[in-house]
């Protein structure tokens, strides 16, 4: 069962890596130019206590028919509609975000530095209302990560408005053990021709790309329903890899059946017009 789950663990990261990873084209141009961003400077998470504004906001909108819901033991009137998904998702992850999160460095030189505290579930699962967070604030790269994560693994540039966060693809080359059959570059690039994904990667890198607005000190990252539409049938066929024929079991009472699983996911790309996920900070000043 453990290896189960880990194998589940592992495609579910490289799901990610392929919905998230884009990547620019080269340009040599006449030579290395400086680097430039309008976005280079230090942030905190930008959070509102008070007003149960945590950091993580989630924004839709939904067709004629709907938003999606997923019944519980294939009863439709017994289901978790999406409207406690679209208040519970920010106020779980945002405690997550604001308290985990301590700062974001986007460096002048195209460095990504971050300082953060780590989080332990106590009782397992059962926590993961309940989270515990270190004291103790790490800083990222310091002298553990780097024998692992070279400074220069993890970059971002700014382009057309949006932030790029690379990843050097010789770094995932390294920590890829090949757990799953062949290196993770290599399922993300044939992810991104079976599915006609349309993205682009480059020799060196992939790029996580953000959409991004700037309003006074605040800044906001956001993926949109433009973003991840292309996505659609990758999620899907990993459902069908991942989720038990009998579905998912919440306690002895509850199940969730694969297809309701599958149905909802599905919904959320066919019946959305407006999908906004994102996360909002707060520039320091110099």
């Amino acid at each position: 069962m453990k290896n189960i789950f880990m194998r589940a663990a592992m495609l579910l990261a490289v799901a990610a890596t392929a919905f998230a990873f884009t990547a620019c084209n080269d340009d040599d141009g006449d030579g290395p130019k400086p680097f430039e961003s309008e976005l280079i400077g230090s942030y905190v998470p930008r959070v509102d206590q008070a007003a149960y504004d945590f950091g993580i906001f989630l924004s839709t909108e939904w067709n004629e028919k709907g938003a999606p819901s997923l019944p519980l033991n294939g009863d439709p009137d017994n289901a978790i509609g999406w409207e406690l998904i679209e208040a519970m998702l920010p106020m779980m992850g945002g405690a997550y975000y604001a308290q985990g999160l301590v700062g974001l460095e986007l460096q002048n030189d195209g460095r990504v530095g971050a300082k953060y505290r780590s989080v332990t579930l106590e009782n397992g699962i059962a926590d993961i209302f309940n989270p515990t967070f270190s004291e103790e604030v790490f800083t990222f790269p310091d002298a553990a990560t780097l024998p692992m994560v070279p400074a220069d693994a993890v970059r971002y540039y700014t382009q057309n408005g949006r932030l790029y966060l690379t990843v050097s693809k010789e770094f995932i080359s390294k920590i890829d053990p090949g757990t799953l059959g062949k290196p993770i570059c290599t399922m993300v690039e044939e992810m991104i021709s079976q599915y006609k994904l349309g993205l682009v990667s480059n020799k060196d890198i992939f790029a996580v790309p953000f959409k991004y607005t700037v309003e006074g000190d605040m800044l906001t990252l956001y993926v949109d329903r433009e973003m991840i539409l292309p996505f659609r049938g990758l999620l899907a066929d990993l459902i069908g890899q991942l989720v038990p024929d009998e579905g998912v079991s919440m306690d002895e009472t509850m199940t969730i059946a694969k297809a309701d699983i599958l149905k909802f996911v599905t919904d959320i790309f066919d019946n959305s017009t407006k999908f906004e996920l994102g996360i909002k900070l707060t520039k320091q000043a110099e």
